[in-house]
């Protein structure tokens, strides 16, 4: 009975932690990617501001998918550890920490969205800084966002070593996927360092995306297959368990 119980909860827990993941992919593909070119799509400062009022709704809804996805991304933290503690539970404590952290990271950042969004919408600050300064202070709110993605970034790229080595040592989900998310990692931190020390080379930002796409094939393989596996007991056999230390 105990044993159904833990095959139950297993269960559930991966199969709620690929909808999870599939949530963040859908809402940050929306709000990193989409909304930023729709709205950021000049360095004139007049032409941001236009663009915002233009796509004010729009830019409001990224800014809602941005929060699902740091709250997700919490929660999500928490059901790998869980799933994930078997194989190393300090190793996997690791990794769900430095997710947290990104989201927390995440969330801090979105204040300069907001930010945005209070200078446009306040007809005070608009009179007292005029359009010009208005407009200087909105393009270093942006770049400040930027970088702080780069920020958020170097947390996740050491999460993705954590997971990636521990789905390689469960000997239960396909080992491939744990080697693609470890290659794939190295993606996420040459941007963020890179782009953190303005270092900037054709041949280095090819390279990076095709890391950046190494990293999402392993993903995105790894949760959908905790999503249809979630159907099926995953739990590890004892044997194969390791120990609970480094």
């Amino acid at each position: 009975m105990e044993n159904h119980f833990g095959q139950l909860i297993n269960r559930r827990t991966s199969k709620t932690a690929g909808i999870l993941y599939i949530i963040i992919v859908i809402c940050g593909i929306f709000s990193i990617l989409y909304v930023p070119s729709k709205v950021f799509t000049s360095q004139n400062a007049i032409i941001i501001i236009d663009n915002l009022r233009e796509f004010n709704v729009l830019f409001r809804v990224g800014l809602f998918c941005d929060t699902i996805v740091f709250l997700c991304e919490t929660g999500l933290a928490v059901l790998l550890y869980k799933l994930f503690r078997q194989v190393n539970q300090v190793l996997s404590m690791m990794m769900a920490i430095y997710r947290i952290m990104m989201s927390c990271i995440m969330a801090v950042n979105l204040l300069n969205y907001i930010l945005i969004l209070i200078l446009l919408t306040k007809e005070q600050y608009q009179d007292k800084l005029g359009t010009d300064y208005l407009g200087e202070l909105i393009m270093l709110f942006i770049d400040i966002h930027k970088h702080g993605e780069y920020i958020w970034s170097i947390f996740f790229g050491i999460h993705l070593i954590l997971l990636g080595y521990l789905i390689f040592k469960s000997k239960v989900v396909p080992q491939i996927f744990g080697v693609l998310i470890m290659i794939g990692c190295v993606g996420h931190l040459m941007e963020s360092f890179s782009n953190i020390h303005l270092i900037h080379n054709e041949i280095l930002s090819v390279i990076i995306s095709m890391l950046l796409l190494i990293s999402f094939i392993g993903e995105i393989s790894f949760f959908l297959w905790l999503l249809f596996k979630g159907n099926k007991k995953i739990t590890m056999p004892y044997s194969d368990r390791l120990d609970l230390t480094i």
